[in-house]
């Protein structure tokens, strides 16, 4: 989630839906692991081979023989899809489709391919996430058109559901306390050294927001609250170095 962070910072928008149906979307995809896998889930190019061997793109494509079966976060599939999104991020995907696995490389396709961005187009089906999260649209059911038609279109927006719930929570300020004389968790003052205790005072104000969330959840919805609290973390470490190179202190 990172990685994914990372990109998001690059090449994101300012809508949480857009971040909280992309971390759900990324949930669905991985089985719950939130890192580029191949398709089938198996170990090696080897046995994913072996699974495709009977679909229309499970045969050795374009001149370097290569299977372009499903890889990554969002399992990018076919051989022309691979030629598109490489010339996008200026990547060889075709010649070296592995790089797919590649976290970083994943992340940005799946960042790529969910938005407009710079193809100004949703590069998996020419639907993207501004089509079904804007000012006046918010369809978090048929959002999943992004990636694959209606399939397991409403589990997906429950897992958004959670996640955007989540998100808010991390994002918002003040931060809520499980307990009255708790304090919220603020940024260090700006002259303190920015340091792990500084981060771990976020990180447990953070907690403290999260856990009320998560006792009204099941399921995978406490993985993906807990796991937005780093999430919240690395934004609010994030905003604050931001806020020490514009004032320099």
């Amino acid at each position: 989630m990172g990685d994914l962070l990372d990109e998001w910072e690059k090449n994101g928008t300012s809508d949480p839906r857009h971040l909280a149906y992309m971390l759900a979307t990324d949930f669905h995809e991985t089985g719950s692991k939130m890192q580029p896998v191949r398709e089938g889930f198996k170990k090696t190019d080897k046995e994913a081979r072996r699974v495709v061997a009977r679909r229309k793109y499970g045969k050795p494509e374009g001149p370097w023989g290569h299977v372009y079966y499903g890889r990554g976060d969002i399992q990018l599939t076919w051989f022309d899809n691979y030629v598109r999104m490489g010339k996008i991020l200026g990547l060889p995907l075709a010649e070296k489709p592995d790089l797919v696995l590649k976290s970083k490389v994943s992340k940005a396709i799946l960042v790529e391919g969910m938005l407009d961005g710079a193809s100004k187009d949703g590069d998996f089906t020419g639907k993207s996430l501004q089509d079904y999260f804007n000012e006046t649209t918010d369809d978090a059911v048929g959002a999943r058109r992004i990636v694959n038609g209606t399939d397991k279109a409403r589990l997906i927006a429950s897992y958004h559901a959670e996640f955007l719930e989540a998100v808010e929570a991390a994002l918002s300020e003040p931060l809520a306390a499980d307990e009255a004389d708790e304090q919220p968790a603020r940024l260090p003052k700006a002259n303190d050294p920015i340091t792990w205790g500084g981060a771990l005072a976020t990180l447990g104000g953070l907690g403290s927001a999260i856990s009320a969330t998560t006792e009204r959840m099941g399921g995978p919805a406490t993985f993906i609250a807990i796991g937005v609290i780093g999430i919240g973390a690395v934004l609010l470490v994030r905003g604050r170095n931001a806020l020490l190179k514009e004032t320099g202190e």
